[in-house]
């Protein structure tokens, strides 16, 4: 660029500038989706799938210079969802009940429980008696948070039996031999052995 400047005496001055121009780059923009998740562009159209060519967008600048976005999608793969619970029902005596991640590609997870939730890969939590059975929901995600889900139904056993250890044939309270509980068959085999370890009776 020639400037040549003159004063109100005809004094001429010149001067030269260089100007260095840089192109603008061409960005690329990586946005990640989950698999037949459904996208809208700014041409106005929803994809489930990039479409050929890549969409671009032109953004004017006032120079005149344009910056162009390039926009690459990635479909993301979408984990399997898989647990392992232990143990596979509880009963009265032993109701701690241990989760455990099992997922394929997985990222992360979230597990749901009897109204509490976590996030570790192992979750162990006291289970509520009062239930019957109680659902447990493991939903793993991907990188990019794309779900899967599973569920497992944890049974109660409420099968609960009482059996004396031993007992005084004296016409006392603890007179007599008996089994009661609840969720229990009618039959069972009896063997009442002595202090010494030999048999008295069996039926």
């Amino acid at each position: 660029v020639y400037l040549t400047a003159v004063d109100e005496f005809g004094c001429n001055w010149d001067t030269s500038l260089v100007l260095t121009t840089n192109p603008l780059p061409r960005t690329v923009t990586v946005v990640n989706k989950c698999p037949n998740e459904p996208y809208t562009w700014v041409d106005g159209n929803t994809y489930i799938e990039p479409p050929m060519p890549l969409p671009e967008w032109i953004f004017p600048a006032v120079s005149g210079c344009d910056s162009i976005v390039s926009l690459q999608i990635v479909n993301d793969k979408i984990p399997e969802a898989h647990m392992s619970v232990v143990p596979s029902y509880v009963s009265y005596d032993n109701h701690e009940v241990t989760l455990y991640d099992s997922s394929d590609g997985s990222y992360g997870r979230t597990w749901y429980f009897d109204g509490g939730s976590c996030n570790e890969a192992i979750a162990t939590f006291d289970y509520p008696i009062e239930k019957d059975s109680l659902e447990v929901m493991l939903i793993a995600t991907s990188k990019y948070n794309c779900p899967d889900t599973a569920y497992v139904t944890i049974p109660m056993d409420k099968t609960l039996i009482f059996v004396p250890t031993a007992f005084t044939p004296d016409r006392d309270d603890n007179a007599y031999f008996f089994i009661k509980g609840n969720n229990i068959l009618d039959d069972a085999q009896v063997y009442i052995y002595n202090r010494m370890g030999a048999l008295v009776s069996s039926w």
